[in-house]
């Protein structure tokens, strides 16, 4: 008996804050356009995509509340197009593909494992390289040293691999 009062203690301020949590209007307009796509499409998204960074400022870049170049999250960052045909059969036969760019991975590749929070720290990162098989870590150039993108620790445990 003792077990529920206690979850629901824990649990409830969290339930309250939910609950009362604002609703993203740019999420409701892109849920309201994917609902008049054709019901013959399929249209999936991977669950860290849908809940992150990148795939909230994407759904705003859908939605037309990113106006200008400088709020642009991609609009800068180079372009994978010319090596694709280099990274795609490494990421086919890898065991796990380890990235600091989700949305490029997923665009460009088509799959991802592990994301920033894994490769942002050297113990994370030297966690997932230890595992069994080939993992294919994809680096873009601008978020090595940055806290938000690949520490220089964790970048340095990349190199000693």
């Amino acid at each position: 008996m003792c077990a529920p009062l206690v979850t629901t203690a824990v649990l409830l301020p969290w339930a309250v804050t939910v609950w009362n949590r604002q609703i993203d209007t740019d999420l409701e307009n892109a849920y309201a356009f994917i609902s008049t796509l054709p019901k013959s499409m399929l249209l999936a998204a991977h669950p860290d995509l849908a809940f992150s960074q990148e795939g909230e400022r994407a759904v705003k870049l859908l939605a037309g509340r990113v106006r200008s170049p400088t709020n642009q999250p991609f609009g800068m960052e180079p372009d994978w197009t010319t090596i694709v045909t280099e990274l795609a059969p490494r990421a086919h036969a890898a065991g796990q593909v380890v990235t600091s760019n989700s949305m490029k991975v997923i665009y460009y590749l088509g799959r991802y494992d592990y994301e920033r929070r894994v490769i942002g720290l050297a113990e994370s990162i030297a966690w997932v390289l230890s595992q069994p098989g080939t993992t294919l870590v994809v680096i873009d150039e601008s978020k090595i040293g940055l806290p938000s993108g690949v520490t220089a620790e964790a970048f340095a445990e990349i190199q000693s691999r």
